[in-house]
């Protein structure tokens, strides 16, 4: 029995079953297949980084890259930072753009403690197989 593939999933409409349709396998797996499909296309939209730690040291011309192939020019990003470091992060100014693979963090003046994120939040678009 194979497994359904989810390598490139896309988010489409699940045809609902009738009571008048055939029993049989195609009928189901075509069904179950895109539900599978929606669930992981939905799954592979979001991720979540956890624990990241920013040295004063780590700094290159008051900017740190975080790397990751899931994040696009579109990504949305919530950046949580640990209370600790609010005040720091918020003397350095600093702010966030997302760029393909990466998330950059700029500040105007590099903190002079480290910088503590307990999460970043990546989210991207589903895609859509408009059936």
């Amino acid at each position: 029995m194979a497994d359904y593939d989810v390598s490139n999933p896309t988010y489409g409409p699940v045809r609902r079953l009738e009571p008048t349709d055939w029993n049989h396998a195609d009928v189901f797996n075509a069904t179950i297949g895109q539900a599978v499909e929606n669930a992981a296309a939905i799954y592979n939209a979001s991720k979540i980084m956890r624990n990241i730690r920013i040295r004063p040291g780590d700094w290159n011309s008051n900017q740190y890259q975080i790397n990751d192939v899931s994040i696009t020019e579109d990504s949305i990003v919530n950046v949580y930072f640990n209370n600790a470091s609010h005040t720091a992060v918020q003397e350095a100014e600093m702010t966030g753009k997302t760029e393909q693979g990466a998330l950059v963090l700029a500040c105007v003046t590099v903190p002079v403690r480290e910088i503590s994120i307990d999460c970043i939040e990546i989210r991207n678009e589903v895609r859509v197989n408009a059936g």
